[in-house]
């Protein structure tokens, strides 16, 4: 169940949330739960207003941009192959070696 944050909800939200989201968490922004192809929970975050998003599976969470279109996070740091990873809204991954559809 996705959660829209509102001035409102905002201290019940961060309860659970990782730490690295809670502090940059504002009115606005989306979050719902996730659960990998492993079956392991997570949690993903979405500021709407700069077009970035974030995922947490434990640890720190990893940071990328969303594509609010195409329903994708698309990770900062690329694979061990250099391929682009995408984290789709469910929470499954995707690796490929094709550009990111936001560029150039």
């Amino acid at each position: 169940m996705r959660t829209i944050v509102t001035k409102e909800n905002i201290e019940q939200v961060k309860y659970g949330m990782p730490l690295d989201q809670e502090e940059e968490l504002r009115p606005g922004c989306i979050t719902w739960v996730v659960v990998d192809d492993r079956g392991i929970l997570g949690r993903m975050t979405v500021w709407p207003d700069t077009g970035r998003g974030a995922i947490w599976w434990g640890g720190n969470s990893v940071w990328g941009d969303w594509d609010e279109d195409k329903r994708v996070l698309v990770l900062d740091e690329d694979a061990p192959d250099g391929g682009r990873i995408f984290i789709h809204e469910d929470g499954t991954e995707e690796v490929t070696d094709q550009p990111w559809w936001g560029e150039n």
